[in-house]
């Protein structure tokens, strides 16, 4: 299934019977391991060419970065703030051995970051800004009445949303 389909799903339900069945605007963001957005305007699916709309994990945010996405972008969203990147940039910077880059992994950076490692906090505060950086875009580009967030990234939310909002 591609990331446009579960987006598409999951923005749709929510438009049906969840949190945005009150909009006729809105934008649901996937983040886990992969990154997209499912887009409604007026009440309609914004599906785009090839069905490609929404994909804006690929777009890149920091030219610099020497991360790139399993397509070899560097610097896009995906690089920076999926699941992978996250034990990828984790196991990095502290010389661990994460390399098994899952989500059962990304929970040990989450516990990690909640004890207050150093390494893991910036790491996390790093996804904080790409994936705050990118909602802001997508807010600007579409005017949406809400922004509802999803995925297995939101496991830690807690440690996770405040950079986002900031």
């Amino acid at each position: 299934m591609f990331l446009s389909d579960s987006c598409r799903a999951y923005v749709l339900a929510e438009q049906g019977v969840g949190s945005a069945r009150n909009t006729s605007n809105c934008v649901y963001v996937e983040l886990g391991k992969s990154i997209g957005a499912g887009i409604v305007i007026d009440r309609r699916y914004l599906e785009g060419n090839h069905h490609m709309a929404g994909e804006f994990g690929h777009i890149t945010i920091d030219p610099t970065s020497d991360s790139q996405c399993n397509y070899g972008k560097q610097g896009c969203r995906k690089a920076l703030a999926s699941i992978s990147s996250i034990v990828h940039r984790y196991a990095k910077l502290s010389g661990g051995t994460l390399s098994d880059r899952n989500s059962s992994h990304v929970s040990e950076v989450f516990e990690k970051a909640g004890r207050n490692d150093p390494v893991a906090l910036n790491v996390l505060d790093t996804v904080a800004k790409a994936i705050g950086l990118g909602i802001s875009h997508l807010v600007l580009l579409f005017n949406p009445a809400l922004v509802i967030l999803g995925g297995e990234l939101l496991h830690g939310e807690d440690l996770l949303l405040q950079g986002i909002k900031r």
